[in-house]
């Protein structure tokens, strides 16, 4: 009687050791899937991290370049206003011009030819007429260079404005 009860005893004892023995196979396993998700988010949490550094860096740089082309829309908007006032004395000089050339008229060059007393004068006088044309023409030129400038960069500048509208600029 004392032999079967203590082979039930280490039966049940061996039943308990198996048993724990499953149980802390499981605590291991459960451990071991622990740590390797652990790894997991470590690895995820260095990913988001550095993803993080990306884009604070990003946006540093969206600031100086947003700064730098606050600083050429300045510039920009300093250039057409002095674009302007060029364009506007050019008119006003080629208003002058225009004015003498019809209130003079074109009979007081030919007077002005026709009034010369030899033909060295004659050819000195037809060569500074043309250079006055020829002034004229290239100052006409200018003043329509200048006003397609100012026109181009008046769209530069509202192009500007508009991104910096959007938000696309600081």
């Amino acid at each position: 009687v004392y032999a079967s009860g203590t082979d039930a005893a280490i039966a049940e004892a061996q039943a308990e050791k198996q048993a724990a023995e499953e149980g802390l196979a499981q605590v291991q396993s459960s451990i071991g899937t622990l740590e390797s998700k652990k790894q997991e988010l470590e690895s995820y949490l260095e990913e988001l991290n550095a993803q993080y550094t990306d884009l604070t860096n990003s946006v540093s740089e969206l600031g100086i370049q947003a700064a730098e082309k606050e600083e050429q829309l300045k510039t920009l908007n300093t250039q057409l206003e002095e674009a302007k006032v060029t364009a506007d004395k050019q008119y006003q000089d080629m208003k002058k011009r225009i004015v003498y050339m019809y209130e003079n008229g074109s009979a007081s060059m030919l007077e002005l030819l026709l009034s010369s007393q030899d033909l060295a004068q004659f050819l000195n006088r037809a060569e500074n007429i043309a250079q006055i044309s020829q002034y004229d023409r290239d100052m006409l030129d200018k003043y329509k260079k200048l006003q397609a400038d100012i026109k181009a960069q008046e769209e530069q500048a509202e192009e500007g404005s508009f991104a910096k509208e959007l938000g696309l600029l600081a």
